[in-house]
């Protein structure tokens, strides 16, 4: 494949992603902010006290991939959309989301 056809394929792709935002492949997610930036939140499927956290943007999410100060910001995210803190063991983060279980008993 020709580079200009490489550039060609991942323009389209990050056109096509800056229209969308994460939250709307999840109609329960819930927005929040977290250090001025939006994070989408919702339940892990089958788990009663499990969530994840991603940003919300898919353009910014590409340029965070990578950012490990991303990690931190989906716990604070989660715990904000919850109300709940996070369970620090269960912690499990991948790409540009974080998975993790909480604990609602203040």
């Amino acid at each position: 494949m020709k580079t200009s056809s490489i550039i060609m394929v991942a323009t389209s792709f990050l056109s096509f992603a800056g229209c969308t935002e994460l939250s709307s492949m999840d109609p329960d997610a819930q927005v929040v902010s977290v250090s001025g930036r939006e994070f989408a939140v919702g339940r892990l499927a089958g788990q009663r006290n499990a969530f994840y956290g991603r940003p919300n943007n898919v353009d910014a999410a590409t340029l965070w991939y990578g950012d490990m100060s991303i990690f931190p910001q989906n716990v604070k995210a989660i715990e904000k959309a919850t109300g709940c803190r996070v369970i620090p063991e269960s912690i499990v983060n991948s790409g540009i989301k974080t998975d993790a279980a909480v604990n609602c008993s203040h």
